[in-house]
């Protein structure tokens, strides 16, 4: 009987070390959560330009289109903030640093989103001629404002994906003295890879592209450090 049970112990504690050894680090479920955002922004980029170049030469199809971009933007954008908002709670202050500024950034997207939405539909009905007192002139006006906002924020999310980027990185230095480990296991970063490339094909992230949009050149950036020189955690034990 004693056997039995000091066999049971012995099951017990080596499916406790396992099931800790297939515990998701936070620094992945953040990145992943981050990286599905990035993917869900450049399908929506895609999905734009593939409706505009089909109803380019027709205003009227044009502003539809334009809607519509802004309506699938507001429930992917809405999606993407509620991954990310549990990671506000974070242990790490990295973590929550990141969260709260993507965000902020998502945030005002959505705004852009439904002010952008707003205008195009008082644009319908003056060209429709459904409504004579819009301002056609001034309604012009604050779409060009709206994409030059969506621009900068744009750019200021990629120089975040750095900060997101650095999330990953362990800094307890090694015995050189050099910050050369990650903070996720070698099966999370293949996994992370692997989402990457679920949304991003995988010559995006490899080649050389000049002047990629700000959505690609985050997912290179990711790309970059997650297949670089740096050991993975699991690794500092060997």
């Amino acid at each position: 009987m004693k056997t039995f049970n000091l066999c049971l112990n012995q099951v017990v504690i080596l499916l406790f070390i396992s099931s800790l050894s297939y515990a998701q680090s936070q620094e992945y479920k953040f990145s992943e959560a981050y990286i599905k955002g990035l993917g869900y922004r450049y399908e929506l980029e895609m999905k734009a330009e593939s409706d505009y170049s089909e109803a380019i030469g027709d205003v009227s199809k044009m502003n539809i289109a334009s809607m519509r971009s802004a309506q699938r933007g507001i429930l992917k954008l809405r999606e993407a903030i509620n991954i990310l908002i549990p990671y506000n709670k974070s242990k790490s202050s990295n973590i929550r640093e990141a969260t709260k500024d993507v965000i902020t950034c998502y945030t005002q997207i959505l705004d852009n989103y439904n002010n952008s939405l707003s205008a195009l539909e008082d644009l319908v009905n003056a060209t429709s001629g459904n409504d004579q007192n819009i301002d056609i002139g001034k309604i012009s006006r604050i779409v060009s404002e709206i994409t030059v906002k969506q621009e900068y924020i744009s750019e200021t999310l990629f120089q975040l994906t750095a900060f997101v980027a650095m999330v990953l990185i362990d800094t307890i230095p090694d015995e050189n003295n050099h910050t050369s480990f990650l903070l996720i296991t070698s099966k999370e970063r293949e996994d992370l890879l692997l989402e990457l490339e679920s949304y991003f094909d995988k010559s995006l992230l490899t080649n050389k592209i000049d002047n990629p949009k700000y959505t690609v050149a985050s997912a290179i950036l990711l790309n970059k450090i997650l297949t670089d020189k740096h050991k993975s955690r699991d690794e500092r034990i060997k």
